[in-house]
C-alpha cells in the first residue's frame, strides 16, 4: 500500500518486541550481546526477545552435529533405538528453551503433543543415570543456548 501511494515507512514499523527500534539484525546482535544465558521468566521483555528466534536453524545444526535426518523422523512410523535416543535429545533440547509449544515440536517430529511430554519425562530419568547421554545433552543442548 505504501509503495503504491508514495507514502514514507513509518517509524513505528520498525519497532521490534514493543521496545527496539532496529533491524532483525540489530536486535539479533542485540539478543547475542546482552541477553543472559537464562532468560529470567519474570520479565516478559525477555521472554519475547528470547522467543523471537527462528528455531529451525538451530534444530538443523544440532541434528547435523547428532547425525540424524529430521526428515526421517516425520515421515517414519517407528524410530530405530539407535536413533530415538538422539530425536528425544532434540526434542528435550527444543523444550528446555521454551521456544515452542509442545504442539509445534510434536508437528516438527511427526509426534503427538502429548508424546513430548513422555518424551521429556524418559530423557530427564536418563539424564540422571547415564553420565555418556548426559555429556551428549550438554554438547547437543550448547547449540541452543541463545
Amino acid at each position: 500500500m505504501q509503495g503504491y501511494s508514495e507514502e514514507e515507512k513509518l517509524l513505528w514499523e520498525d519497532l521490534k518486541h514493543g521496545m527496539i527500534l532496529g533491524t532483525a539484525e540489530f536486535v539479533k546482535r542485540l539478543r547475542d550481546n546482552f541477553l543472559p544465558g537464562s532468560v529470567h521468566k519474570e520479565i516478559p521483555q525477555q521472554l519475547k526477545i528470547q522467543k523471537h528466534v527462528d528455531p529451525s536453524d538451530l534444530i538443523r545444526k544440532a541434528a547435523a552435529m547428532l547425525d540424524v535426518d529430521m526428515l526421517f523422523f516425520k515421515q517414519s512410523r517407528r524410530i530405530p533405538k539407535s536413533v530415538k535416543a538422539s530425536r528425544d535429545l532434540l526434542v528435550y533440547c527444543l523444550c528446555k528453551t521454551g521456544i515452542l509449544t509442545n504442539k509445534k515440536i510434536g508437528e516438527l517430529f511427526g509426534v503427538s503433543y502429548s508424546s513430548i511430554s513422555h518424551i521429556v519425562k524418559s530423557v530427564q530419568s536418563g539424564l540422571e543415570r547415564n553420565k555418556e547421554y548426559r555429556e551428549k545433552f550438554m554438547k547437543t543442548y550448547s547449540l541452543f543456548k541463545m
